[in-house]
């Protein structure tokens, strides 16, 4: 029996609605940072390399009309 959990990035506008975002999602193990580069969507499944680490993400909207700016989390 295994247990699974995926990270889910959003970001809204005021109103509520939805804003298009890329992320980048990192692996924190001790002080060293990695990029998880095969993934850039806005949903993460942890799996087994991420045992022990903490997981960071970097969201960047996509439309610059829609909104501008990052989020990490």
């Amino acid at each position: 029996m295994y247990q699974t959990s995926v990270l889910y990035a959003e970001a809204t506008c005021e109103n509520g609605l939805p804003i298009p975002i890329v992320c980048k999602w990192f692996r924190v193990r001790g002080n060293r940072t990695y990029q998880i580069e095969e993934i850039s969507s806005n949903i993460y499944q942890l799996n087994a390399e991420d045992i022990g680490c903490m997981i960071k993400v970097e969201a960047t909207t996509i439309n610059a009309e829609e909104g501008e700016g990052q989020a990490f989390g």
